[in-house]
């Protein structure tokens, strides 16, 4: 009878036996992360992903990095305003001032400039570029302007300059003209297309696409483009001169950069966001590039 149980408990047994280390085995699987040591992660199972906290993120720049400036600079754009100052600018303390991150250059009937008088940077002189401001102007029918390729005019007076100009005018024929300072005058009026010819002769040899009217009391973005003897000025990205000049002895192909106070009545231009790309030395394009109409007249005919 003992024999004949013993036989009948032996398969229980087995079976208990064999089932201990699977329950072990489970039961050490199942542990929440949490249980976990750290001794027990094996160093080659880590994810390459993980950082120590010194470490910092890709997209947590710091504020240098992430300033216009800086990302003006990344670009190869200079930013020649710092919104604060007037460092890397010359002209008449009396008239030019920053306030809230803006240049102001300003004149009123008791502080009226004997010439025409302009803010200078003094950076190094410019070639082939892109200069791009917000401008806005108040005042009682006066005008200002974006100097370039400029010189200065020392038997004028102080803060003199001479050479090209986007004009900014309230008048709407004249806004974001070529006006040449202390030389040949305007050269292209709004709107236009012209050749200067080695004589000197400014022709209209096109028209440009109809374009809105820009309140100058309000901000405008003014961008002037020089590559070689080709000119461009826009307004709000809109072309509003184009010309090629070809007279040798009176054109400019290197100069400064400056901002106009004009004499005469009273006026404010406020100013922010320069930045000045150089690019590349263009070729100059020959006159014979740019034939012009035998009917083609005059930019600016002389009064009679």
């Amino acid at each position: 009878m003992k024999r004949t149980l013993s036989l009948l408990l032996l398969p229980s047994l087995l079976l208990s036996a064999c089932s201990e280390p699977e329950s072990q085995d489970k039961s050490s699987d199942d542990r929440l992360p949490a249980e976990i040591t750290e001794e027990e992660i094996p160093p080659e199972k880590s994810s390459p992903e993980e950082t120590s906290p010194e470490e910092s993120s890709p997209e947590e720049s710091s504020p240098e990095e992430s300033s216009p400036e800086s990302a003006a600079a990344g670009s190869g754009i200079e930013v020649l305003f710092n919104g604060e100052d007037l460092t890397g600018w010359k002209g008449n303390p009396e008239h030019w001032t920053v306030e809230n991150g803006v240049i102001i250059g300003a004149t009123t009937a008791e502080t009226e400039v004997p010439h025409n008088q302009f803010l200078i940077w003094q950076g190094e002189p410019v070639e082939d570029f892109i200069l791009t401001a917000d401008l806005r102007l108040t005042s009682e029918g006066n005008n200002s302007g974006i100097q370039y390729r400029s010189q200065p005019r020392p038997q004028t007076g102080e803060y003199s300059m001479g050479g090209y100009q986007c004009d900014m005018h309230p008048d709407s024929w004249a806004n974001g003209m070529l006006y040449d300072e202390r030389g040949r005058g305007i050269l292209c009026k709004r709107g236009m297309k012209a050749v200067i010819t080695s004589e000197g002769e400014a022709r209209q040899v096109g028209e440009l696409p109809a374009e809105p009217v820009f309140d100058t009391a309000e901000w405008n973005t003014y961008r002037v483009t020089a590559r070689g003897n080709h000119l461009v000025h826009e307004i709000n990205d809109v072309v509003t001169a184009d010309i090629h000049d070809h007279q040798e002895s009176e054109r400019e192909l290197s100069g400064l950069i400056a901002f106009q106070i004009h004499r005469g009545a009273p006026m404010k231009i406020e100013i922010r966001n320069v930045t000045l790309e150089r690019l590349p030395k263009s070729d100059l394009v020959a006159p014979e590039e740019t034939p012009i109409p035998e009917d083609a007249p005059l930019v600016h005919p002389p009064k009679n």
